[in-house]
């Protein structure tokens, strides 16, 4: 029996073997997230939405089906591509290409002293990281069997509800700022 369960035993007694070998501390950890496309065919994608159409109307009319308001069903997220073959995986974009595609997010914390992986926990592409980065820190500290004093993360996890967590935790971070964008009321000459 080789459940989630069983491998996260696995995980977890390698990590504290690095303590105990002295090249992890978790005491200063950096935490990210990374997406990771689905290995799926974009012809498996379909549209939510004509799903639920057609269940209410009880037809595939073609013609029944483009009277339907798009517009209005795509704010309101229920025309949302997902994928047949993979059902767990989610529609997300990166910053740098900003395309939509199947996706799962893997959101890691590293120990400082020599890169050991004290934590990592797949989720869907759409997850926030921000979400996910005191449950993380939480599970690191458990794993290593220490309190972690510092940590570093990207922009990504600049929120008021992650800054309390770690102040609450008594845990230094540097995380920068958002950067917002410059709205001048007064045009430039």
């Amino acid at each position: 029996m080789m459940g989630a369960e069983r491998f996260r035993r696995i995980f977890e007694r390698t990590v504290m073997a690095c303590v105990d070998a002295g090249i992890a501390k978790g005491e200063v950890v950096h935490v990210d997230a990374s997406l990771i496309c689905a290995d799926v065919s974009w012809e498996s994608l379909a549209v939510r939405h004509v799903e639920a159409v057609e269940a209410e109307s009880g037809d595939a009319d073609p013609e029944a089906q483009a009277q339907v308001p798009r517009r209005n069903a795509r704010q309101t997220g229920k025309c949302k591509k997902v994928c047949t073959t993979d059902p767990d995986a989610s529609m997300a974009t990166n910053g740098r290409n900003r395309r939509l595609e199947p996706s799962y997010k893997q959101h890691g914390v590293v120990d400082d002293l020599c890169g050991v992986v004290l934590d990592v926990k797949i989720t869907t592409g759409e997850a926030n990281e921000g979400q996910e980065l005191l449950a993380r820190l939480d599970a690191a500290a458990q794993s290593a069997g220490s309190a972690i004093k510092g940590a570093t993360a990207d922009a990504g996890y600049a929120y008021a509800k992650v800054f309390a967590g770690l102040e609450a935790r008594e845990i230094e971070a540097i995380i920068p700022t958002k950067a917002e964008p410059i709205r001048s009321k007064v045009p430039l000459r």
